[in-house]
């Protein structure tokens, strides 16, 4: 009996490179039952030029089906055997990331698309593109709204922090333009919708300590503008702008987590996307292309 263009590569050698990857990873997309890829990208230490024999290979895969269940798609329960497929022919341990056609689901997923050599099909492909754009827009308004952020704690710290709490409480102007500013902070960082990957990507870091902040400060009440507030509320405003007790959450918490963890790790995906779109640029290696059968799906 035949063997198909997977056996024949099973018992080839340890892709050691981005150029052995693709060829072997022809063998596996050509298969009628992977019709629907799309296109096929390696990120991770193969896409950075930094791989070595322990090395894994992290893959993307944009796939155009018919229909869809989540992002699995109906027509092609093959992809469910891609891990152990493109395990064996790249001879190396695979995780593979699917992505349906417009659907970023995570951060990880921009980080994938942005991060990507290609292995098959075409970058140029429309579906592509989009996916691509829709991810650097994800990281670009992360970055803006991080910065800003950033810059209006800087703001309402400084000016908490030159008042005791007496002094904050003794002046009406003082003590409500410190809480618009906290209002206006806890407002930029509330990041819909649900699924919004910078949402959950920062869910513990952000997303949970300013909901505890909202629900200490008693948001819907002070929003409907009550010049009745105790003297314990305010207390709070001024707690959570100076934040002088570090075991309740603030200011400081969000400022020290956006300074150590997210704009770096925002920076990161950056620099990331650029050297991996330099070392692209220079690869002299062709790039196998899709193609498509009559009945595929465009």
């Amino acid at each position: 009996m035949a063997t198909s263009s997977v056996e024949s590569h099973q018992h080839g050698r340890r892709s050691s490179s981005i150029a052995t990857l693709r060829d072997s990873a022809t063998s596996v997309f050509s298969n009628k039952g992977y019709r629907n890829v799309v296109w096929a990208g390696a990120f991770g230490p193969f896409a950075r030029g930094e791989q070595d024999e322990s090395s894994d290979v992290n893959v993307v895969v944009v796939w155009n089906p018919a229909k869809e269940i989540g992002w699995q798609p109906l027509n092609d329960i093959f992809a469910l055997d891609l891990d152990e497929e493109l395990t064996k022919v790249f001879g190396r341990d695979v995780d593979v990331k699917n992505i349906g056609r417009g659907q970023i689901r995570s951060y990880h997923d921009v980080e994938a698309l942005l991060s990507s050599r290609t292995l098959y099909g075409s970058e140029q492909d429309r579906s592509v593109v989009k996916l691509q754009k829709d991810a650097r827009d994800i990281l670009d308004s992360g970055i803006a709204l991080f910065q800003s952020v950033f810059k209006k704690i800087d703001e309402a710290r400084i000016a908490a922090g030159k008042l005791d709490f007496e002094e904050f409480k003794a002046s009406n102007d003082v003590r409500r333009n410190i809480r618009d500013q906290v209002y206006a902070i806890l407002r930029d960082l509330d990041i819909h919708p649900e699924r919004n990957p910078l949402r959950l990507n920062y869910y513990d870091t952000i997303i949970e300590p300013v909901t505890k902040i909202r629900e200490n400060l008693k948001l819907k009440l002070a929003e409907r503008g009550s010049d009745q507030l105790d003297s314990a509320y305010w207390h709070t405003v001024w707690q959570i702008a100076c934040q002088q007790d570090k075991k309740s959450k603030g200011l400081v918490d969000l400022h020290q987590s956006i300074r150590v963890l997210i704009l770096p790790d925002l920076q990161y995906t950056v620099d990331l996307s650029q050297k991996v779109q330099t070392l692209a640029a220079e690869d002299e290696h062709g790039v196998p292309a899709v193609v498509y059968p009559e009945d595929g799906i465009r």
